[in-house]
């Protein structure tokens, strides 16, 4: 007989995990285990006892095999796959074994639409391309031809320089004409080592500019000007110390100023008269000199030997500012006169405080 506590745990839902609902298989902590080994030897039956029949033929088993692995091992290297999609990957990029897949009439028609189609867009961008071209070309032709045409006006009504160009050095008289064999000439001198190294800057004329003659390593019997009563010797030239200033990138964010002072030389063409042209460079301008680098030897009074100096020969030298010396005096010495005119301030009769104090305590 099952107690009245344990039916009211039975109708529990709480509890309906517990119990089973059959009373026969029923067993609990108190009652004996047979019931408990009775449904575990069930369970084991069902579970081991209910399977597949095994295939006892050998034969029909190797067939079996053979048809559901033919397709996904490779017949090249024998490599097993398991699909097909990866065994014709495989032997396309392996064995290089191109396998055609069955397409149908349409699939091929559509592709070859689409090669088509490719050569036709092909041919279309070039003929875009051309098209681009021939229209900057054209408008390349307008823009010169334009140019000239202005260019040409304005030599016509006016023959004043453009104003905004720079002008180059001034020459205090006319310049003279350089034939082929005078540039010969030059580059024949001793004194001229060109290293074909470019160099174009700007800076500052720093110290006198001197005007004379190389008269080192010269042979005096050398005509270095060929002109109609030019005396020979040496050519004339226009020195002068350039200081320029560069800013050099050291490291991300940094700069470094860099200042260097170079010495330029201007080698001065002569007129037809043999008298050189002078040229209006002063202390303090401000120049963009273009040339090249050239090594020239040097006497050192301190080692008593030949020394290689580095020079600029400049070939075009631009004037951007000049320092005019001249007014800035005049100017100054205006503004002095001018304050020695003034009449002297007068003192104002307002005392500090700490004056005031002390005139109180004097009194007293």
């Amino acid at each position: 007989m099952i107690s009245s506590h344990i039916k009211r745990r039975i109708g529990n839902p709480r509890w309906k995990g517990y119990f089973p609902t059959c009373l026969r298989c029923f067993s609990h902590p108190l009652s004996s285990a047979p019931a408990l080994m009775h449904t575990a030897a069930s369970s084991s039956a069902v579970r081991f006892l209910s399977t597949t029949p095994l295939l006892h033929n050998s034969e029909d088993l190797a067939e079996k095999n053979k048809k559901s692995t033919h397709d996904v091992f490779c017949p090249e290297c024998g490599k097993r796959f398991f699909s097909a999609k990866n065994l014709e990957n495989h032997r396309r990029s392996r064995h290089q074994m191109f396998i055609e897949a069955t397409l149908s009439h349409e699939e091929v028609a559509a592709r070859e639409t689409n090669v088509e189609v490719k050569k036709l867009q092909t041919e279309l961008r070039k003929l875009r391309r051309d098209i681009r071209t021939s229209k900057r070309q054209r408008q390349k032709e307008q823009e010169d031809a334009l140019k000239k045409e202005t260019n040409d006006k304005k030599d016509s009504s006016s023959k004043t320089p453009n104003p905004m160009l720079y002008a180059a050095a001034l020459p205090s008289t006319p310049a003279a004409v350089v034939t082929t064999e005078v540039s010969q000439s030059w580059a024949a001198q001793p004194h001229r080592v060109g290293t074909n190294a470019r160099w174009c800057a700007v800076g500052k004329v720093v110290g006198p500019v001197e005007y004379g003659v190389l008269q080192a390593n010269c042979p005096a019997a050398m005509p270095d000007y060929e002109t109609e009563g030019g005396p020979p010797g040496p050519p004339a030239v226009l020195q002068f110390s350039l200081e320029v200033r560069n800013h050099v990138g050291r490291a991300l964010g940094q700069m470094k100023l860099t200042c260097a002072v170079v010495c330029v030389r201007y080698f001065l063409p002569q007129q037809e008269n043999g008298t050189p042209v002078l040229y209006s460079v002063k202390e303090g301008d401000l120049l963009q000199v273009q040339g090249y680098y050239a090594l020239h030897l040097s006497w050192d009074m301190v080692s008593k030997r030949a020394v290689e100096n580095v020079v600029v020969e400049a070939e075009v030298i631009r004037v951007l500012h000049s320092d005019n010396t001249a007014t800035s005096t005049a100017s100054t010495e205006v503004k002095l006169e001018k304050k020695e005119e003034k009449p002297t301030p007068v003192k104002s009769k307002k005392t500090s405080r700490r004056k005031k104090g002390k005139k109180k305590l004097n009194k007293e």
